[in-house]
């Protein structure tokens, strides 16, 4: 359990760090902070349930996440197209799908990965003593 809180405290503010850390950009702290603000709520309103779907139905590997987040991410990018614009469409979507998937796959890294690893790697022990 501890890990999954981890996971949503970490994984919602991964794109907006690795967007201060690698951007040249002066703007990038203010853009950092504004995805911020939509992330963490996402992350809770439709992750939390997500997560419950996904445990419910044995959806854990890594690219399960991927996919779900990645849908997630779509979500908000609807809003943007119908408030902005429909000349870039394409790459609305496709960076909100893009920063969905990179969220999910940060979440499954901190939430199961070695778990799931664990459990591949035990044998049955013999009763030898």
């Amino acid at each position: 359990m501890k890990r999954i809180i981890a996971a949503f405290l970490i994984a919602p503010g991964a794109y907006p760090l690795c967007m201060l850390l690698f951007s040249q950009n002066e703007m990038a702290v203010g853009v950092a902070w504004v995805f911020a603000m939509f992330t963490y709520p996402i992350a809770i309103i439709v992750g939390v349930p997500a997560l419950m779907f996904f445990r419910a139905h044995h959806f854990q590997k890594w690219w399960h996440f991927v996919i779900g987040a990645g849908f997630i991410g779509f979500l908000p990018s609807l809003f943007i197209i119908l408030l902005q614009s429909r000349e870039q469409w394409l790459y609305v979507i496709s960076g909100f799908i893009g920063i969905g998937a990179f969220s999910g796959l940060v979440f499954w890294f901190i939430a199961f990965w070695k778990s799931n690893q664990s459990h591949k790697n035990e044998t049955p022990q013999s009763g030898s003593a």
